[in-house]
């Protein structure tokens, strides 16, 4: 089966109030084993009980031992067997061994803690697939970049964090950006996991011919499948002139 991704697109996790619930559906095609992973955020109140049930059948709490899942209208084959483990980081585990193929599968994620989670969640055919990183910036808009007089050395950083399932990790090479007034100067940590945080700087390439207001688009080159969560614009507010 193809990746799924709840909520669709990964633009936004989903917001599960304190003591409240979120339900969330994928459909499994052409394959023998169902894997989906669940982020909660913060990782400190990622406090879920996980539930699942197949088609019309009930729903079943989810534990560390395999249990039988019926679709309604077998009482005798299940649908599937199902376990959940703890992977750390804010990360539950689910695994599916299937009995049978093209079935809707329902999950029912219960905030226990006494304050709102944010969730987002991936399912695939393979465990590889259904480990996926997600870079978020801080903020997306421009980056003011302020160059100075006389010529000092200039920076700007970027506060990211990981909001997926899978390790996040930032390649942090020495490529200038677009029209080469920016370069990585320090990625604080590389690899970033489930839950985490780090700093993007890049150095500030100093030219006489820089104009008011260039703005520079910037992709950070990470193993986030999904290009546009990497993009940031670099903004020149005021440049520097040689004498």
């Amino acid at each position: 089966m193809a990746v799924e991704l709840f909520p669709y697109g990964w633009n936004a996790p989903r917001s599960i109030p304190a003591r409240d619930s979120a339900e969330f559906a994928f459909t499994t095609v052409g394959r023998d084993t169902f894997h989906v992973r669940v982020a909660a955020r913060p990782v400190s109140l990622s406090a879920l009980t996980m539930s699942v049930r197949a088609g019309g059948g009930r729903s079943v709490e989810l534990s560390g031992a395999p249990v039988e899942v019926f679709d309604g209208t077998d009482t005798k084959d299940p649908a599937g067997t199902a376990f959940v483990e703890d992977e750390g980081h804010g990360v539950h585990r689910i695994f599916i061994e299937l009995n049978c193929s093209g079935q809707q599968w329902i999950f029912t994620a219960d905030n226990t803690a006494d304050a709102p989670v944010s969730m987002n969640a991936v399912a695939a055919g393979t465990d590889d697939e259904a480990t996926r990183p997600w870079i978020v910036l801080s903020q997306r808009e421009d980056r003011a970049v302020t160059l100075g007089v006389p010529p000092i050395p200039c920076s700007v950083s970027i506060r990211f964090q990981n909001w997926g399932t899978g390790t996040l990790m930032i390649n942090q090479d020495s490529d200038t950006g677009t029209e080469g007034k920016y370069t990585v100067e320090r990625v604080d940590p590389d690899h970033v996991e489930p839950g985490g945080a780090g700093t993007l700087t890049w150095a500030v390439l100093i030219e006489d011919n820089t104009e008011d207001g260039t703005s520079v688009g910037q992709a950070i080159k990470c193993n986030d499948p999904d290009t546009s969560h990497a993009l940031v614009r670099m903004l020149t507010d005021t440049p520097y002139k040689a004498d």
